[in-house]
Formats: C-alpha cells, sequence, structure tokens
C-alpha cells in the first residue's frame, strides 16, 4: 500500500462542490479524486518536458496529431 499523508487544503467552492460531486459519483472518497486529479496533472508535466526536449523534426504535424487523436478517442 502507497504511504499516505494528511494534508488540509482549501479550494473553491465550486472546485469542492465538482469533487464532492465526482466521489460521489465513482462511489470513492475525495481524497481518492484529488490524488488522481494530482497524478493526472504529473503526467501532463512529464508529457511536457519530455516534448520540450525533442527536435522540432521529432514532433508530429497537425496532421499526425489528429490522426493519432482520432485513433486514441475513436
Amino acid at each position: 500500500m502507497a504511504a499516505t499523508e494528511k494534508l488540509s487544503l482549501s479550494i473553491g467552492a465550486e472546485q469542492a462542490k465538482w469533487v464532492r460531486s465526482r466521489a460521489k459519483r465513482k462511489k470513492k472518497s475525495v481524497s481518492a479524486i484529488v490524488t488522481e486529479a494530482l497524478a493526472t496533472v504529473a503526467q501532463i508535466e512529464a508529457r511536457r518536458e519530455f516534448l520540450s526536449k525533442l527536435d522540432a523534426d521529432e514532433l508530429a504535424t497537425d496532421a499526425e496529431a489528429a490522426e493519432i487523436r482520432r485513433q486514441w478517442w475513436g
């Protein structure tokens, strides 16, 4: 089991409403939803860091990126 640490957070009212609603829909705790959201942000940052290290000719063209998205999302 992963180590956990208790934190006290202050978030906006709309974000609090959203996280509680999502937790209820997914039948998970608010902590689990926040943890998932933070993991998603960490993945996005890691992808951006990786892409920033590529040469321009290694990046997908707009058409290639559109095809990749089409394959991912159907």
